[in-house]
């Protein structure tokens, strides 16, 4: 199945950062153009991964979801669809991920919605993925020295003798300039992004041109708000698209300790990026040597 993600086939050679102080020079090196009507949000964003070979793409594209989806069912609605969407490669494979995905999702907030602090349906899609549902949306960050955490921390440290990488992006560059409505990075309640969601939440068919969007969230206290968190929305039916502005760090696996320590004394730990008071106390324990 074609997988919608970004990427940058002129990226070359990853810079390698071997410290904090690098990687922090690296971002502010970077080149984004921003514009007049950007306003207060930074449009360079930010992910961290404790592997390299981490592939930019949601969950709902991996392949143990795409694997799990082949047994599922098609909606009727599928068979009403035109016949350029119908022979689209793997359209059948597509609409039974899709399915899948409205219905973990589905359970996922009839059974918890009661713990969600969420006002409507495309806050609680948010949450969602930012508790582990599979979704099409993709985490990234304002912070850079958020990712550079995600880089350097795993929670059972299986990754601790492999490379990491920091990706940063401009998640506009990718965006047609002639489709001015969405250039730029969307609220939650933006047409495009609101029905994108819809999509999913509602079961619902846009009638919009797939694309992959940068939206950032309300922010709400906790998670969301600690981690600076945004999204790249990867629509249904939306394609691999090429977004020159994709940048990769690559972090040395012998220097994540280091690295993990310096975070540690800026106060960028388990419990100020998750916001959990299971991560308190093992940053307590850690801190106590017990």
């Amino acid at each position: 199945m074609p997988v919608p993600k970004l990427w940058n086939p002129d990226m070359g050679v990853p810079e390698a950062c071997d410290s904090v102080d690098q990687l922090i020079k690296w971002a502010s090196d970077l080149d984004v153009k921003y514009s007049e009507t950007d306003g207060y949000f930074s449009r360079l964003w930010f992910r961290g991964h404790s592997d390299l070979s981490f592939e930019l793409i949601p969950r709902v594209y991996r392949r143990e979801f795409r694997d799990r989806a082949e047994t599922f069912w098609l909606d009727q609605r599928f068979y009403k669809l035109s016949d350029t969407i119908r022979s689209e490669p793997d359209a059948e494979l597509e609409r039974k991920c899709l399915n899948l995905e409205r219905t973990i999702v589905g359970q996922f907030i009839q059974a918890g919605g009661y713990l969600l602090e969420k006002e409507n349906e495309i806050e609680a899609y948010f949450l969602a993925r930012h508790f582990g549902a599979p979704t099409r949306l993709f985490d990234w960050s304002t912070n850079p020295l958020v990712a550079l955490f995600m880089a350097v921390f795993d929670d059972d440290d299986s990754k601790s003798s492999v490379d990491g990488a920091v990706f940063a992006i401009d998640p506009t560059a990718h965006l047609p300039e002639r489709e001015q409505p969405f250039r730029g990075i969307l609220t939650p309640d933006h047409p495009y992004a609101r029905e994108a969601i819809r999509v999913v939440m509602a079961w619902v068919d846009s009638e919009n041109s797939p694309h992959i969007l940068p939206i950032r969230p309300n922010t709400q206290p906790g998670r969301l708000e600690r981690q600076a968190s945004c999204f790249t929305m990867h629509s249904y039916r939306s394609k691999e698209t090429v977004n020159q502005t994709l940048r990769l760090c690559l972090i040395p696996a012998k220097e994540k300790a280091k690295i993990r320590t310096v975070l540690s004394k800026l106060s960028i730990n388990q419990f100020t990026v998750y916001n959990t008071l299971d991560r308190l106390s093992r940053e307590l324990n850690k801190a106590w040597r017990i």
